[in-house]
Parts: structure tokens; sequence; C-alpha cells
């Protein structure tokens, strides 16, 4: 039973939400500092982690074949995962040195609200699926 529960589709879903929630927070940090001399820029790295943890653990899968059931995958490579934030330093865009770029900052704020309703969703469907393959429906 612990096993369903350490669904590695669902870990890995939750892990990219959690990384959407800081970029949003990080996004919106920048956007209120759009007037603030001196503000740097920041931005959350997630997705090539999240690619690199699910290719590792699509590899794992492939490496169980033959007539052996394929166990649900534990979700430790997900398990101490951190979105990176970097800011950036090098950069300005006017003259009183901030470089937050607002039509930019506001574009990537709504793609990244689009992905989080996306991964919602997807979190949704598949612990329906588990509810209702537990109920028997």
């Amino acid at each position: 039973m612990d096993r369903l529960f350490n669904d590695f589709t669902v870990n890995l879903l939750s892990k990219a939400m959690d990384g959407h929630v800081a970029s949003h927070r990080i996004l919106a940090n920048n956007i209120a500092n759009v007037n603030t001399p001196k503000f740097k820029a920041s931005h959350v790295h997630f997705k090539e982690k999240l690619r690199k943890a699910y290719e590792a653990h699509q590899s794992g899968l492939d490496a169980e074949v033959g007539n052996r059931h394929i166990p649900l995958e534990d979700a430790q490579p997900l398990a101490n995962f951190i979105p990176d934030v970097a800011i950036e330093r090098n950069t300005t865009m006017r003259l009183d040195g901030n470089n937050v770029d607002i039509d930019s900052d506001m574009a990537l704020m709504a793609e990244n609200s689009h992905e989080y309703a996306v991964m919602s969703r997807l979190v949704a469907d598949r612990l329906s699926g588990l509810r209702s393959a537990i109920l028997g429906r």
C-alpha cells in the first residue's frame, strides 16, 4: 500500500508544481521591484533537473524486462529536489541599474501559471485513477 503513495509520476508532478510556485514568487518579486534602483532580477531553474530525474527513472524502467512485474518506482531521486534560483547580476535594462524586463516577466508569469494549472490537473487525474482502482469503479 505504501508504494501507491510513492508513485514516481505523482512525485515528479508535485516537484514540478513546487518549481512553478517558486518561479511565481520570484517573478512576482521581480515585477514588484521593477522601479527599484539597482534591483537585479532573479529566475528559477528547475525543468532541466526534473527532465534528468525523469530520464533516470525511464532508464531504470527500461532495464527491467522479461516476464516480471514492473513495480511502481521509488521517488528517491526527487526527495531532495530544490529549484535553483539565479540572480542576473551582469545585465542592466536602465540607467539606474535595474534589470527587470517587465514585459518578459509578465509573459513568463502567465506561462508559469498555465503550466502550474496543467500540472495540477495531471496530479488530480492521476489520483482520481488511483481512487477508482481502489474503489473498483
